[in-house]
């Protein structure tokens, strides 16, 4: 079982291309947007990181990739309650580990 077999069995027959389209997008916006996040908690930027880490969030539950989803949401509930935490520089870290995952698994 892969990361993506949930996905690919949503998006497979006549839906395969929705589901291509889909995974073509991940790849294209989210390297730029895991950036966008490191830069932003760098800065100590809290609103415009958990602005991002809630997209990324919706953009990975929609890939059913539930582990990544789970520490997606959860840096982005520790970075709204308690800001650039040492608990939420570890999150990121470990949602970054996910991410290089999931798009490697789909290039």
């Amino acid at each position: 079982m892969t990361l993506l077999s949930e996905f690919r069995a949503a998006f497979s027959g006549d839906a395969a291309p929705i589901g291509e389209e889909i995974l073509g997008i991940f790849v294209e916006e989210t390297p730029e947007r895991m950036i966008r996040l490191r830069t932003s908690l760098e800065q100590n930027d809290v609103e415009e990181a958990a602005a991002i880490v809630h997209s990324l969030a919706n953009t990975i539950g929609s890939l059913k990739v539930h582990e990544a989803l789970a520490t997606a949401r959860s840096l982005e509930h520790e970075l709204r309650s308690n800001g650039c935490t040492g608990r939420a520089m570890q999150l990121h870290t470990d949602l970054q580990a996910q991410v290089q995952a999931i798009l490697g698994e789909i290039v």
